[in-house]
Parts: C-alpha cells; sequence; structure tokens
C-alpha cells in the first residue's frame, strides 16, 4: 500500500463483501433461553456434505499440585505490625484458596475457591490440594527497607523461616511445590500489587480502613540514611513533612519542602528525597506521610471481602505463575498462560487473564458491588489441550451440531458434550496470513500513541472457535465465575495460531491473533475497545447468523507505505483483490480493487511439508548418535522439535527458515541404550502452523523404522 498516510487498519479480500474464503456462514439455532446450548451449522462455498469432523474430547489424565498458603504481616523492631483486616485470618485464607466446601471465601455459599476455578478452567486436569497455614506469620519490616544498601531478601525466605521458627516439624513433615503468599500490607511494603516467582506469588490484600494504620496520616520517627534522603517503614503516597525529631511541635524547618518522593530503579520502593539537607548523615527525623496502598475494606460496614479488583488479579497472577509448573497443561507444545489482553489479541471480560472488566453486580448478600474473575477462554482450554474442539474438515458443511455450554458443575459432563467447535477458514497446507502491528501496552493503536508499534508478521493455522458462556447458576453449590462476563451466549474467536514451540498460550508478542468478532460491529470490525465487551450471538444480541469476515490488520498510522502478504485463491486466471481503509477514529477513507492474473498451478496440498531421507547413525563420539534428514516446506520452516516417548516435547532444535534443506539432530545413545524400546518422534512445523512427524522406533538400543 502507498500514499496511505493517516490509515490505521485495513481489510484485503478477493470477496467484495470483506467475507474469508468468499462467505463462511455459521448459522445459530435452538438456543434455550438458559443459554446451556445451541445447534451450530455451517456452510461453505461450495461445500459439500460433512458431518465427518475430527471428535471433540477432553483428557482424562490429571495433574495433582500440592501447595501452602500462608498470610503474613510485617512487623517492626519493637513487634508493631500495620494491623491486618477482622476478615484476615488463616480460616479466611484458606477458603479464598482451597475452599472447604460448606462456605466461600465471601460468606456466600457456593464453591468459589482459586481450587475451584482451576479444576472448572481446566475441565479437571488440574486438581489443587495444599494447606494453609494455621498462623499469620510476622517477617522483620526493617530487612525490606535497606534497599539503599543492596537487595533485600526475598519474602518466601524470611516467611518460610519464620514458619520453621514457630513449628520446626512442619516443613519437615510436609512437601510443597507452589506458595501463596499474601498480606494487607504487601503493597506498602512493596508497589507493585504482586510479586511472581517460579514457585509462588506475593498477593496483596485490601487494607481493612478501620483497623490498619496504613488508612490514615502515619507520624514516625526514623533515622536519615544521609542528609539528603529517609526511608520510611513503609512506601509513601503523600509526604507532609520531615522535621529534627526534637521538634515534636514541628514549628522548625520542614526539610521536604521542595523535596520529592522518589523510588528505586524497579519502582518496588520508594524513599524521600530532602528539599533541604539536613545538618548531618544519620539524623533522628520526624516524619509525616501517607503510606501507599491498593484496595481498602472497611470492616466497620461489612464483615464480608467481595470479590473485585484483587480477587481478579489474585487470580491473574497465580495462573502466570502456577501454569509454568510442568504438566500443568496437556499440549506439547504450548506452555504456561500468558496475558490475552494486549493488542492484537482481544477478549475482553472473558478470561480470567483478560485485560477489560467484568461485568459488576451486586453481590447475592447483598451491600457492595463485585466483579468476579471469568474462567478461562476456550481457545486457552485449547492451546493448552485441556479441551480437544469439534473440528470441521475444510469444505465440508455441517448441520445442526449440538454445541453445549462451556461449564457445568460436574466437570464430567463437560467430557461427554461438545462444548467447543473449530471451523477450519483454509485448505490443509494454506496457511492464515496477516500483517498486524501491535499497539501499546494494552490498547489499540490511535493517532496519539504509537509507542512499542513493531511490524510482525503472522502467519499460521486460521479458524473460528466457537463456544458458549452464560451467566447461569451452576447446581450443587458450585459457583459460575463467569457471572462476570459482559455478554452472554455463543462467543466466536477469530484465530490466526502461528506461535513458537513453548510460546505461552496466549501471549501478545508473538505470532498469534486472538480476537472476539462482535455480533454487532462497528465498521471498524472485530474488537478494539478494553473497555467494554463485544456482544455474543444469540437471545441477547438477537443475531443468530455470522459470516466470517476477514481480519482487520494494523499499520503505523504515520507511515505512508505498508508491506504485506496476501494468499491468493487456488487456480489460473485473472483474481480481484479488494482494499478498505478506515482512520483512528474508524471513519472510511476509501477503497482499491486490483485485478490480476495468475499463473500458478500451486494448491494447497502441495504446501504441506514433507521429512525424507532419514538416516540414524553413530555421532562423532561413542556416547553419542546423530540423525540427519531433508526436509521441504513451500510455506517455509518454522522450527523442528524432539519428542522421546510419551513424554512431552522439550528439545526444539535451532534451524533455519528455508523451503527446503538437510538437518541434523544429535542425542546421547543413553536415551536407547537401556534395553527397553523407545520412540523418537521428529515433528517439523511451517510458517503456516502445518506439522508433520515421523518417527523411529528402537529396541536394545537399535533404530527398527
Amino acid at each position: 500500500m502507498a500514499g496511505c498516510t493517516g490509515v490505521q487498519r485495513f481489510q484485503v479480500s478477493e470477496s467484495p463483501n470483506f467475507n474469508v474464503g468468499g462467505g463462511i456462514t455459521v448459522s445459530i439455532a435452538n438456543v434455550p433461553s438458559n443459554l446451556s446450548g445451541a445447534d451450530i451449522s455451517v456452510t461453505y462455498p461450495n461445500g459439500v456434505p460433512g458431518g465427518r469432523g475430527i471428535a471433540y474430547s477432553v483428557p482424562t489424565q490429571t495433574r495433582t499440585i500440592n501447595a501452602l498458603a500462608v498470610l503474613f504481616a510485617y512487623e517492626d523492631a519493637n513487634g508493631n505490625i500495620a494491623g491486618t483486616g477482622s476478615y484476615e485470618t488463616p480460616t479466611w485464607f484458606n477458603r479464598v484458596i482451597f475452599g472447604d466446601g460448606i462456605i466461600g471465601y465471601d460468606g456466600y455459599f457456593k464453591k468459589n475457591s482459586y481450587k475451584d476455578h482451576l479444576y472448572q478452567s481446566t475441565a479437571g486436569h488440574v486438581i489443587l490440594t495444599g494447606k494453609t497455614y494455621p498462623k499469620v506469620i510476622r517477617i522483620p519490616l526493617e530487612k525490606f527497607r535497606t534497599f539503599l544498601d543492596g537487595p533485600v531478601p526475598t519474602r518466601q525466605s524470611e516467611i518460610l523461616a519464620a514458619i520453621n521458627r514457630d513449628d520446626p516439624t512442619f516443613l519437615q513433615t510436609n512437601s510443597f511445590e507452589y506458595y501463596f503468599f499474601s498480606g494487607s500490607d504487601e503493597y506498602a511494603l512493596n508497589r507493585g500489587v504482586y510479586e511472581n516467582y517460579p514457585d509462588h506469588v506475593v498477593y496483596s490484600l485490601p487494607v481493612d480502613m478501620a483497623t490498619s494504620i496504613l488508612a490514615n496520616t502515619i507520624q514516625e520517627v526514623r533515622t536519615s540514611h544521609d542528609a539528603a534522603r529517609v526511608v520510611t517503614r513503609y512506601n509513601v503516597y503523600t509526604v507532609e513533612g520531615v522535621w529534627l525529631a526534637t521538634d515534636t511541635a514541628r514549628t522548625g524547618t520542614n526539610y521536604f519542602t521542595g523535596g520529592s518522593q522518589t523510588w528505586d530503579p524497579l519502582v518496588d520502593y520508594s524513599y524521600i528525597t530532602l528539599g533541604t539537607p539536613l545538618p548531618s548523615q544519620n539524623t533522628s527525623v520526624l516524619v509525616r506521610y501517607r503510606a501507599a496502598i491498593g484496595d481498602m475494606v472497611d470492616s466497620s460496614v461489612t464483615d464480608r471481602l467481595y470479590g473485585g479488583t484483587w480477587l481478579n488479579t489474585d487470580f491473574h497472577e497465580n495462573y502466570h505463575t502456577i501454569s509454568n509448573l510442568p504438566g500443568f497443561g496437556v499440549s506439547d507444545s504450548r506452555i504456561g498462560i500468558g496475558d490475552p489482553y494486549r493488542s492484537p489479541i482481544r477478549v475482553p471480560s472473558l478470561d480470567a487473564l483478560a485485560h477489560g472488566n467484568t461485568f459488576p453486580f451486586y453481590h447475592p448478600l447483598g451491600g457492595l458491588s463485585w466483579s468476579p474473575s471469568p474462567l478461562l477462554n476456550g481457545v486457552t482450554k485449547y492451546w493448552l489441550s485441556f479441551v480437544v474442539p469439534y473440528t470441521l474438515r475444510y469444505g465440508e458443511n455441517e448441520n445442526a451440531k449440538r454445541l453445549a455450554q462451556a461449564e457445568f458443575s460436574d466437570v464430567a459432563v463437560v467430557r461427554n458434550n461438545t462444548t467447543s467447535i473449530k471451523i477450519p477458514l483454509h485448505k490443509f497446507g494454506d496457511p492464515g496470513l496477516a500483517t498486524k502491528i501491535p499497539g501499546n501496552f494494552d490498547d489499540a493503536i490511535t493517532s496519539t500513541s504509537t509507542i512499542k508499534q513493531n511490524s510482525a508478521q503472522y502467519s499460521g493455522d486460521e479458524y473460528v472457535l466457537l463456544e458458549i458462556r452464560n451467566r447461569q447458576p451452576l447446581a450443587n453449590e458450585q459457583y459460575n465465575f463467569d457471572e462476570g462476563v459482559l455478554s452472554e451466549g455463543i462467543i466466536a474467536y477469530h484465530v490466526v495460531e502461528g506461535a513458537l514451540f513453548g510460546e505461552l498460550a496466549p501471549h501478545w508478542s508473538n505470532n498469534d491473533i486472538l480476537e472476539t468478532i462482535d455480533a454487532t460491529p462497528p465498521f471498524l470490525g472485530g474488537f478494539d475497545n478494553t473497555a467494554s465487551s463485544p456482544a455474543a450471538f444469540g437471545p441477547v444480541s438477537n443475531v443468530y447468523q455470522l459470516t466470517i469476515p476477514e481480519l482487520w490488520q494494523d499499520k503505523d498510522i504515520a507511515t505512508a507505505t505498508h508491506a504485506f502478504d496476501f494468499l491468493l485463491s487456488e487456480g489460473r486466471g485473472v483474481k480481484t483483490v479488494y482494499a478498505r481503509f478506515v482512520n483512528a477514529a474508524g471513519n472510511a477513507l476509501g477503497t482499491q480493487t486490483l485485478t490480476l492474473t495468475l499463473d500458478s498451478d500451486q494448491t494447497a496440498a502441495s504446501r504441506v511439508p514433507t521429512i525424507s531421507s532419514l538416516v540414524d547413525g553413530l555421532g562423532n563420539a561413542s556416547t553419542t548418535r546423530r540423525i540427519t534428514f531433508n526436509y521441504s516446506a513451500p510455506n517455509t520452516l518454522r522450527e523442528v522439535i524432539y519428542c522421546w516417548d510419551n513424554t512431552p516435547c522439550k528439545d526444539a532444535g535451532s534451524v533455519t527458515k528455508n523451503a527446503s534443506g538437510s538437518i541434523q539432530y544429535n542425542y546421547p545413545t543413553s536415551k536407547i541404550s537401556d534395553g527397553a524400546a523407545h520412540r523418537l518422534t521428529i515433528r517439523l512445523y511451517d510458517l503456516a502452523n502445518i506439522r508433520v512427524d515421523r518417527t523411529i522406533s528402537y529396541l536394545n538400543g537399535v533404530p527398527g523404522g
């Protein structure tokens, strides 16, 4: 595209209506008022009778994670703490994390713990077990206020050391692989609401305005770090002043006047930079300030802590960390869960990790408006193989395939009912191709906000995935975490899946596109407003038919040209390509038409990659073997991974992204020399995300085919 300054988004298609494949249509029927199911019919242009899709399935294996939950508070040298909330007890925290099968953390008689959220979101694959420590553990505050002198200790090390002092046998007789650490004064000591580590998350709980000194002005005596800096017990939000400790009436010099609040390079800890230097270093001073705090609750008004921002973020951050534990996902190529809310990935309110507001409503027990944390979306479940959708064969129509709601009170029902349907948008061998430019941290590109833009080519398996999300109550006291979705009904996710091996599922920074199709779209199409939610198909929107649109693509507004690839349909002859453009406000800037003649006979089938001329022989030493093979990848090689026996694939080779070539793979003879039968699968992916496998079997250390 040339001469396109001011264009924010554009569409390209061989259809004048800008529909994928000339118009792939999804029809929805027989949707009851409780949104428990729907009949899905799919019609391809020139499609043939189908009904032969790849079966829906839910893997039966489970992964148990044993965890320890600990409430903690920071204690100063005199044994004082800021003040824990009236809600802040080990019994309450146990209900948040593990539940007790009787009552929720908020007093609601529903199973709404993080354990329940995990179990429902993973279709019963991940089972959280463990214990909550029976006391609020205290750790030394001053150890974390020496940051100007060097690194401070980790919270985990101090908490576990305190547990050992309190009960020397507890950690000796209990083994944990994951930890939940929370306290209401955490934000005031560490500005981030949370901290993620390989096996734990430290998370800040709301400050109780009725019991904590953090809710009011704090006056304390401190020794200055030097003549220009003072470190207070807690991170400062606002500073009233700094006086000499002997100036108890505060009538003398306010040394803070003209000064500032300063954060360390990681923006975790703050200190006061004085406007007027003190008479000497290490001076005793009187400081009055308000501490930096996050969420607040007032126990004088209610004795319950409802879910809100604190709960959404707590669940969100723990998903990031816990999903990276070995065996969390069933997929052999995807790992833990990233952020599905940053452009171009947009699934607001439809995922526990998505940015955007859930639906606020009054808690069933009354009193406060709250927003529960929704479950994982269907694409995340698919990418981690918690649920394998019923998958149509491209070009084969589907008639009245029953789609069931995504969540039930019994996960066995999820296993026995189709809860997701995958609709391929291209023939096997053809890539779904688009050029997207990620926008800012979590927003689409605007005319005035263009930082962090970088050009990226996306090429992979392109499809639409359908699932039903609703806010209806579940049976057996099971809580429906989707009570907070902004729009309930049939959700259509438009996906271009092309991430590298080991990519987070889903993630924002690499080669995936994930957008929710709006049942009532603006001209701009798709979804680009993280403050609300696209309308679902079905009774809420009264829209029961979807003709799948081409993806809107982003470009840098400031550039006058933009290059991208577009795959033409098969067959020689005249082709017409249509394009339309909009600016940052969504206003149409015009259309263009290009007519050309294709003289290629290439088909989708001819682009499927192959592996050939495979040889397994001795390597450079007696302890090493080497495999050599040739490959052909007309769509261009993306990566090769190696999978031994029945374990998840972990070994990704370094490859040059060519259309053909030769590859060598070295492995130790110890992998096959134990006398047992072994199997190696060589798995090749091209840029269209098409996979080809070649398997070698071994017996008694000898390759047998």
